[in-house]
């Protein structure tokens, strides 16, 4: 009895509204024998007979699903039977249905990479793992460097350059050069130098030097005459050199000021009569043709190779830590790249920070990247879902099937039940009306 007691209690619900059935039905008949020819009676028994067949139906349809209800061979155990097409399915559902492109690349984008991707980069070992690794892919290109091969290529590149060069053009870019304000401003600063040579005492010396030269030499080109001239003015001080070297001394200060002021006339019309003049000599054939053989000469002597050979090594063996030549200040050279690493990384974090364009191009190629390896570990997930059901027996896979869904298929069974009762009073009230119709 208590054996009994116990196997009842371990029914499901769906097991005990069958079994409830199929007690009213043996109640419904055992009074159908009691009471015949009643109509409520037969109502009765006619209902709980479709109670317990549409139980019974559904219970053979539930179980059939997982093994042979009453040893039943024919489509019965659909689960072990299909149970490598089942795999298949659970399988493609895992790769394409959970975790399809759309569903990825959407949940992708709802997620917020930039900021942990800053945060991360922010971390002082990851910018110095950055700066590193620059530093390393720097090193990976200077190493096969071939200095001499490509000084010699240069060489040849900037020989051809310099002498296809001609004079007018290097004339052009030189006034477009000066033009803008370049000209005025040197103007003014060879000013500034040749008044601060000219206001002192020595060039006034000098200036009263050359003009007592000149005053003597005119005197003795006047013979007699002249030189009893010059005695009269200096006897009576009619002419004072000091006071002539000092006003033409004034003179030029004046000149030299009014040549550095901004916009002056004589500045304007210095820079006039310049123009003019190089404009001349911009087309000159003769000029044009020194001008290339200078270029000739100049290129031919020059050891452009042995210079730009020598430059290229130097970066290259700071880059590699291959040592320089003696003199050469390598640690300063290694340093200066190591800062220019340093401040590539921090431009960047920068821009990535504060540039919204590149915030946008950023998320798309985090987001396309990260979607992507998303997509591509749904088949490794597809294999696994493979591997772990091939190797379930039919009674492991039926119970993890009937676990998810075991809910659903208890009110299935029950619903057969409640449905067949139903069915069965429709039934019943439709054959009585039709009986006395």
């Amino acid at each position: 009895m208590m054996a009994v007691t116990e196997w009842v209690k371990n029914w499901n619900s769906a097991d005990k509204t069958l079994a409830s059935a199929a007690a009213l039905f043996v109640v419904a008949l055992i009074t159908k024998i009691s009471i015949p020819n009643n109509v409520f009676v037969e109502c009765f028994l006619f209902v709980t007979e479709a109670a317990l067949v549409g139980g019974v139906a559904d219970w053979f349809a539930v179980t059939a699903l997982f093994e042979k209800p009453l040893g039943f061979p024919y489509h019965t155990a659909i689960l072990p039977n299909r149970r490598e097409e089942f795999i298949v399915a659970a399988t493609h559902l895992v790769e394409r249905e959970f975790f399809s492109r759309k569903k990825v690349f959407s949940m992708m984008e709802a997620v917020d990479l930039r900021t942990p991707l800053i945060s991360w980069i922010k971390n002082s070992d990851v910018k110095n793992d950055i700066k590193n690794e620059l530093m390393r892919l720097i090193q990976g290109y200077a190493e096969p460097f071939d200095c001499s091969l490509t000084a010699e290529k240069w060489a040849g590149e900037l020989r051809h350059a310099v002498l296809s060069v001609p004079l007018h053009e290097v004339m052009e870019r030189f006034r477009c050069w000066l033009v803008g304000g370049r000209d005025r401003e040197i103007i003014a600063q060879a000013s500034s130098f040749i008044r601060s040579r000219v206001e002192t005492d020595e060039a006034r010396d000098n200036i009263k030097t050359m003009l007592q030269k000149i005053y003597d030499d005119k005197m003795e080109g006047a013979g007699l005459l002249g030189m009893f001239g010059s005695l009269f003015a200096q006897a009576f001080d009619v002419v004072s050199i000091d006071d002539m070297a000092e006003v033409i001394q004034t003179e030029i200060l004046r000149l030299l000021d009014e040549a550095g002021e901004a916009n002056s006339a004589i500045q304007t019309r210095m820079l006039s009569v310049f123009y003019d003049y190089f404009d001349k000599v911009a087309i000159d054939p003769a000029l044009d043709e020194d001008f290339a053989k200078l270029k000739c000469n100049v290129i031919r002597d020059m050891p452009i190779e042995d210079t730009i050979g020598t430059a290229l090594l130097i970066i290259k063996n700071s880059m590699t830590d291959g040592g320089v030549p003696a003199g050469i200040g390598e640690a300063s050279i290694h340093g200066a790249i190591q800062t220019l690493t340093g401040e590539v990384a921090e431009s960047c974090l920068s821009i990535l920070e504060s540039d919204p364009d590149v915030q946008k191009v950023i998320n798309v190629l985090v987001h396309d990247v990260v979607g992507r390896s998303a997509l591509e570990a749904r088949e490794m997930m597809g294999a696994v879902t493979n591997e772990v059901m091939a190797h379930l027996t039919d009674d492991e896979l039926n119970r993890i099937v009937y676990s998810k869904i075991e809910p659903d298929l208890l009110w299935i069974r029950m619903n057969g039940s409640i449905v067949g009762a139903i069915i069965g009073f429709a039934l019943y009230a439709i054959m009585t009306m039709a009986k006395y119709l």
